[in-house]
């Protein structure tokens, strides 16, 4: 089974972002560390990442809008 990017954004997002406290912002530097586990793990998968992280913030930003439409 192939695993694409932007399954990989959305589980890693959902795993740091899942249980985040109501009312406590979410900051770059939160935003960094979930970038820098989307390119861990897509390493490990082997799925190829431009070397723009812009885009993956951008995919952080719509995992968390899934997240709180959800919710």
């Amino acid at each position: 089974m192939t695993i694409t990017l932007e399954e990989i954004v959305k589980e890693e997002t959902e795993h740091m972002f899942g249980n985040w406290f109501q009312g406590h912002g979410i900051g770059s530097s939160d935003i960094s560390a979930c970038v820098r586990n989307i390119l861990d793990t897509a390493g490990r998968c082997g799925v190829e990442v431009d070397g723009s992280q812009v885009n993956i913030r951008w995919m952080i930003n719509d995992a968390l809008c899934e997240m709180e439409e959800s919710a």
